[in-house]
C-alpha cells in the first residue's frame, strides 16, 4: 500500500509494482489521480498503473497506519502487509509557533529555507521570494517508462509533456541529463573555503 499520489508516491507505487509483479500494489490518492499533471500526462499515468496492475483508490483520505492496515477518514480499514507513507505531514511546532510562511523554493535546502523564514520572521527581516529554478518534473513509472511534465513558474503543469522510455532514461541515468553535462566540470572543481576562513 502506498499512501499519497504526489511524485514520490507515484514513483514508489510504479517501481514496486514493476520490480515485484507478484505483489498486490495499491495507491491511495486523496483526490483524482494525476490531478497535478496535464491531461495527457495524467492519461499516460493511468495507462501505466493499469499496465502494472496497480489498484488506485481515488478520493480516499488515509488518516492512520497500523501494523496490518490503513485507516481512512470515512472509517474504512484497508488491509496492508506493508505501507509506504508519502503523503504530506504536519507543520513543525517551531514553525507553527513562529507563524511562518515559507518563501518560494530557492536553490537551497528546505532546511535552510525554513531557518531563513524563521529568523526573518523573528527579526523582521524581509524574506525574498524567488521563482522555481526548474521547468519540468521527471516522474519514473518504472525502469522503462516515465513522464517529463513541463511546469510554469508556479509549479503548475503546462499542457506539454512527454511520456515513455526517454523520460525514464533521463531520470534513471542522470549522466544523460543536466547533471551529466555538468559532470566534467565538477570533476575539476576545487573546494572553496567560506569567506573569511582559511583552509
Amino acid at each position: 500500500m502506498v499512501v499519497g499520489d504526489g511524485l514520490t508516491g507515484i514513483e514508489a507505487a510504479t517501481e514496486i509494482a514493476e520490480a515485484r509483479p507478484g505483489l498486490s500494489v495499491t495507491l491511495i490518492a486523496r483526490g483524482r489521480l494525476g490531478a497535478r499533471l496535464s491531461a495527457g500526462a495524467g492519461g499516460h499515468l493511468r495507462q501505466a498503473c493499469d499496465r502494472l496492475g496497480i489498484t488506485v483508490l481515488e478520493h480516499t483520505s488515509a488518516e492512520a497506519v497500523e501494523a496490518t492496515r490503513v485507516l481512512c477518514a470515512d472509517g474504512t480499514a484497508l488491509a496492508s502487509d506493508a505501507t509506504v507513507w508519502t503523503a504530506g505531514f504536519g507543520v513543525s511546532p517551531i514553525a507553527a509557533a513562529g507563524h511562518c510562511r515559507c518563501p518560494a523554493p530557492r536553490p537551497a535546502t528546505p532546511q535552510r529555507q525554513a531557518i531563513e523564514a524563521i529568523v526573518g520572521r523573528l527579526t523582521g527581516r524581509k524574506i525574498a521570494a524567488t521563482k522555481l529554478i526548474h521547468n519540468c518534473n521527471l516522474i519514473s513509472l518504472g525502469r522503462r517508462d516515465g513522464i517529463l511534465q513541463t511546469i510554469d513558474d508556479e509549479g503548475r503543469a503546462k499542457p506539454k509533456h512527454r511520456g515513455g522510455r526517454k523520460p525514464a532514461r533521463i531520470k534513471g541515468h542522470p549522466q544523460d541529463g543536466a547533471v551529466g553535462h555538468l559532470a566534467p566540470h565538477l570533476r575539476h572543481a576545487q573546494p572553496q573555503a567560506p569567506p573569511g576562513r582559511r583552509p
